[in-house]
């Protein structure tokens, strides 16, 4: 495949008289403002599509209930992840592998997560909820944007043959970081969100085989995936009797999945639910607004979103949802294979890894390929936090293009000036 060529207003010589210097703040705003004018139109022209068909779904979800109650909500968590977006412009790109404010991240999301764990408020059977002004705030979600930066920083470390020269502290570069990350980890899987526990241990892990270990550990690793989900299943099937009688939330999920018809009544309602919306759609649906299924399903408008879309625009219209998230996927998967900076290349695969498996997730709950983990649906679902989180990624990635787009102009400014000169 061809690579796209990154355009941008000629480059200035900072040494050139009238040239206004990098040191003035305003300055450097105005500079990180006009760069990132030049980010990937094609990436958010994929993201535009999701938001609106997210504000359609939810509209038609929650009409019966709150015709525009959970629209308005929506709506709001989508103008404040631009002013991420927008706030992401400013910051300078160093700030992005700096150790300091990494580790400052970590403990902050360390001790949100530690607030919703022990005193936050609970839904979809776990505590991880944070009240802000009539708003719920899920720590969690901001916790997989700084989980695919540290995990960046640590491979970068790793790799780097002068270490001992320029960070000579492994407190600081390594335990730190990979402690903090552990123990809000930990918290996750306290609350218990076993979805998104699951979900960050799988895309860190995935970096590392993809930019760290050597082949015979990711051998090592797949195997052992396998393995573990082979084992998974036949304890989901022998013992499902056993995992419901428990009572515990987590293991009746884990316990119905395979057969949620034998639980009908229960734990496998929903999935029967979904199962009969899109059934109900068939290939081009009931009519957008029309859907009878969503007035029984309690989570209509967050895990179970896609079967509202399903059954109202049927199989084609659920298609084109999954085709512009995989297409967001492996787009953002090409991009991160043209950053010439390997801290750029390990996060924008970070993100699109999250995107790939958080999709998965939600879609193999609602059709009871995996148990359901409560995990949404990207930049559809609703959710302030998770929206507004995704959008954080965009902006990143965004920051990232016009980065190496600035790199690129300067390397072919320096290079047509070497040129003049030796005229």
């Amino acid at each position: 495949m061809e690579n796209k060529v990154y355009h941008l207003a000629p480059f200035q010589d900072e040494s050139e008289p009238g040239t206004k210097k990098r040191g003035s703040f305003i300055s450097s705003i105005k500079n990180n403002f006009q760069l990132y004018s030049k980010g990937d139109k094609i990436l958010m022209i994929i993201v535009f599509a999701l938001l609106l068909v997210s504000l359609l779904a939810v509209f038609s979800s929650t009409m019966s209930q709150d015709p525009l109650g959970m629209l308005k909500k929506q709506g709001i968590s989508i103008l404040l992840g631009f002013c991420l977006v927008l706030f992401i412009r400013i910051i300078p790109n160093g700030w992005f592998t700096n150790i300091f404010l990494i580790n400052s991240l970590n403990f902050l999301t360390m001790v949100l997560i530690f607030y919703a764990t022990f005193f936050g408020q609970e839904g979809g059977g776990a505590s991880s909820w944070i009240n802000l002004a009539g708003f719920n705030f899920q720590p969690s979600e901001l916790f997989k944007v700084a989980m695919v930066i540290t995990c960046s920083r640590l491979i970068i470390h790793f790799r780097r043959t002068y270490l001992i020269a320029l960070e000579k502290s492994s407190f600081w570069y390594v335990i730190l970081p990979f402690v903090l990350m552990v123990i809000s980890g930990a918290l996750i899987f306290k609350q218990p969100d076993i979805g998104t526990t699951a979900l960050i241990i799988f895309c860190a892990y995935s970096l590392f085989m993809m930019f760290y270990f050597d082949k015979k550990k990711n051998i090592i690793s797949l195997m052992g995936f396998i393995l573990f989900a082979v084992a998974l299943y036949l304890f989901s099937k022998y013992f499902a009797d056993d995992l419901i009688d428990s009572g515990r939330h987590i293991f009746e999920r884990l316990g119905s999945f395979i057969n949620p018809f034998n639980y009908q009544h229960g734990i496998g309602y929903q999935v029967i639910q979904s199962y009969k919306a899109i059934a109900n759609g068939g290939l081009l649906g009931v009519g957008l607004g029309q859907g009878v299924v969503k007035e029984m399903l309690p989570a209509a408008h967050t895990d179970f979103i896609l079967s509202v879309i399903a059954e109202e625009t049927g199989l084609l219209g659920a298609s084109v949802v999954i085709i512009l998230l995989l297409g967001l996927g492996f787009y953002l998967l090409q991009l991160a294979s043209r950053m010439t900076k390997l801290f750029h290349r390990i996060c924008i695969t970070g993100f699109a890894i999250l995107l790939f498996v958080q999709t998965f997730v939600n879609i193999g709950g609602l059709t009871s390929l995996i148990p359901l983990t409560g995990v949404t649906l990207p930049f559809v679902s609703y959710g302030g936090t998770s929206m507004m989180v995704n959008l954080l990624m965009i902006g990143i990635i965004q920051k990232f293009v016009s980065e190496e787009a600035r790199m690129q102009e300067k390397r072919s400014f320096e290079t047509s000036k070497m040129k003049g000169g030796l005229q």
